[in-house]
């Protein structure tokens, strides 16, 4: 009886351990769950999963990065989702924005040219008249690249979109081929006060290195 006494007072002594191990574990993960939103509330995250970048960004996955025009906020998608880039809203009515990104080369295109002449392919099409209003060979931080701005106009548009776009490539040795677009999208009585704006974000955008690599830049050919 004594042996048997024992025995289920160890029992219950190896049971309250285990509930006090569980409560522990419990609260440590809420914890941890409280200082990962503290992080991303600190970053800027929305309610909506996408996430605010104030002052500055930069973007580690395809390097590079630029100073936000004063007032304005680049919005990207929260993780997991890829983060290419972000855009910065102008206005709401007109739709107007920037648009700032980096992708692999996954499409072969051959330069800036070729790329911005892929980029264009969908808006061709019935009814679309599009006028070029300017292309370029220009800079993109220190990379060779080409700026096209174009007006688009259809029956169903009441007023002429603008469309400008910077595109630039660059290759990382034992990273890949990136290419870096900054387009703006705007209407065509908007277009040269947004412009100012958008000179800002293509004045302020450079590439950022990679520790150990080595890379040479490509421009139009």
């Amino acid at each position: 009886m004594t042996q048997m006494k024992k025995d289920n007072h160890m029992q219950n002594k190896e049971a309250i351990v285990k509930i006090y191990l569980i409560i522990f574990m419990l609260l440590t993960f809420c914890n941890y769950k409280n200082l990962m939103a503290e992080s991303l509330n600190a970053e800027g995250q929305n309610q909506n999963g996408s996430i605010n970048y104030e002052k500055y960004y930069n973007n580690v996955e395809y390097l590079y990065s630029f100073k936000m025009p004063d007032g304005f906020l680049c919005v990207s998608n929260a993780p997991p989702s890829p983060n290419h880039g972000c855009r910065i809203n102008l206005s709401k009515t007109p739709e107007s924005y920037i648009w700032v990104t980096g992708k692999y080369n996954s499409t072969d295109s051959l330069s800036p040219a070729d790329e911005l002449l892929r980029m264009m392919d969908p808006l061709i099409k019935d009814g679309m008249r599009i006028t070029i209003l300017k292309r370029t060979v220009c800079n993109l931080g220190n990379l060779s690249g080409e700026r096209l701005a174009i007006d688009l106009k259809n029956e169903e548009i009441t007023e002429s979109i603008v469309e400008d776009k910077v595109v630039a490539f660059r290759i990382v040795k034992d990273y890949g081929e990136i290419i870096y677009t900054v387009g703006l999208v705007t209407t065509k009585s908007r277009y040269e006060s947004d412009k100012k704006i958008f000179e800002l974000v293509l004045k302020s955008w450079k590439e950022e290195n990679l520790r150990n690599s080595s890379e040479d830049n490509r421009g139009p050919r």
